[in-house]
């Protein structure tokens, strides 16, 4: 995940079905017939050439129109993965390359069923592989979700490094509400910091307790002091003990 191998996939879940027997259909020879003559079609392409005669790769641009297509489909990716956890990001990140890849492919399917030489990328073969772009979207989704990639554990992940660089701060603050020597993190701590991009308290303390639920902090309850503004109010401290077996020993 770290290193955006799982991202650069194409997803595709199967639906469940329930097959009593194996299908030993065979691929239909006109199928077969078809695929053929694109692949002979493919390795007798004539090469692009310079003025100079040398070969060249063929240079296939977007036109005009299924340019914008394609740069309003990276847009709506975009917008969609800047509010998605870390793994869907990545990979609605590298969907609109996958889909530009999978437009020149029809194109040069195209070209060598017709007997033609690759040129400019036109709407209908850009409105092909953007379908194609929208289921692998769907099933992107479903896969990320498969694998448990929610938001609230990748904020999780990103909380642990804050957590152990301010251990020391949480300590004062503790120490500043009459429980000395206690390393614990409240939710509003963390709202107050925005760390882990974490702005409500509710979202903080989901967090957290997923953190807790995974051995990282502790739950506690802890009485406030005479003088502290909890027990004016009648309210005992919220805290979320670091675990000293996994905290010990600081940065």
């Amino acid at each position: 995940r770290e290193s955006g191998f799982l991202a650069r996939w194409l997803y595709v879940i199967p639906e469940r079905r329930a097959l009593d027997v194996y299908p030993l259909e065979s691929l239909p020879p006109e199928a077969a017939r078809h695929y053929g003559k694109i692949i002979y079609g493919l390795l007798d392409m004539a090469p692009d050439t310079d003025p100079e005669g040398n070969k060249i790769p063929h240079v296939c641009p977007l036109g005009h129109a299924a340019r914008e297509l394609w740069r309003a489909f990276h847009a709506e990716c975009r917008r969609e993965g800047e509010k998605s956890p870390p793994l869907l990001e990545g990979c609605l990140g590298k969907l609109p390359e996958h889909v530009a890849r999978v437009a020149l492919i029809f194109h040069l399917a195209e070209c060598a069923a017709n007997g033609t030489q690759p040129s400019e990328i036109l709407t209908p073969v850009m409105e092909r592989a953007l379908a194609l772009g929208n289921v692998f979207a769907a099933h992107i989704r479903r896969a990320v979700e498969t694998l448990g990639d929610t938001a609230e554990r990748c904020q999780a992940r990103d909380l642990i490094p804050i957590l152990r660089k301010h251990r020391e701060r949480l300590r004062e603050a503790r120490a500043a509400e009459g429980m000395p020597e206690l390393y614990a993190v409240k939710p509003r701590d963390v709202v107050r910091g925005s760390w882990a991009g974490l702005e409500d308290a509710d979202a903080a303390r989901k967090v957290l307790d997923h953190l807790e639920v995974r051995g990282w902090l502790r739950r506690r309850t802890v009485p406030a002091s005479r003088s502290t503004p909890e027990r004016r109010t009648g309210r005992d401290h919220e805290l979320y003990e670091l675990n000293p077996a996994i905290w010990e020993g600081g940065e």
